[in-house]
């Protein structure tokens, strides 16, 4: 019975779901880990299509506390999406980022960086979208990758 289910539920969400265009946007939310600072992050970021395969996505994420040290991060990346299906999208991604780091005895770190990484998508409906990302952030004494999922309203 739950394989059926499962089944039934897959067939509704490819009938449904459709790879990205030119103008579409979402909003997301994001979870996961740097492993640099060995702590949780939460994000939320806007995704543009400029064009059906290439889109902008600038963010915002918060890595929390760990040892005394936490960050605030600005990220401005690019996304070139690779459609496999109707329903799955793979992308590679570059950008750059500037980040606010707060650590022990009260010294604060601004820093520019750079983004590189990998993400991929599943178009669970017309409005939904599920991912995972891993990208490696390139940051002066602060270098550490980060691997999250992600859950995004489109429009």
């Amino acid at each position: 019975m739950k394989k059926l289910l499962l089944f039934m539920t897959l067939i509704v969400m490819a009938v449904s779901a459709q790879a990205q265009q030119r103008g579409d946007m979402s909003v997301g939310t994001s979870v996961g880990y740097g492993f640099g600072n060995k702590s949780m992050y939460w994000g939320i970021d806007y995704n543009y299509s400029i064009t059906d395969a290439f889109r902008i996505a600038p963010s915002f994420t918060y890595q929390f506390k760990h040892h005394g040290r936490s960050a605030a991060m600005i990220d401005a990346n690019a996304q070139y999406l690779i459609s496999l299906t109707e329903m799955v999208g793979f992308y590679p991604l570059a950008g750059l980022s500037l980040s606010f780091w707060d650590l022990p005895l009260d010294i604060n770190k601004t820093r520019f960086g750079v983004n590189l990484g990998l993400g991929a998508e599943i178009y669970a409906s017309d409005i939904i979208s599920v991912g995972v990302e891993v990208k490696y952030n390139c940051i002066k004494s602060f270098d550490q990758v980060m691997a999250g999922v992600r859950l995004a309203y489109r429009f």
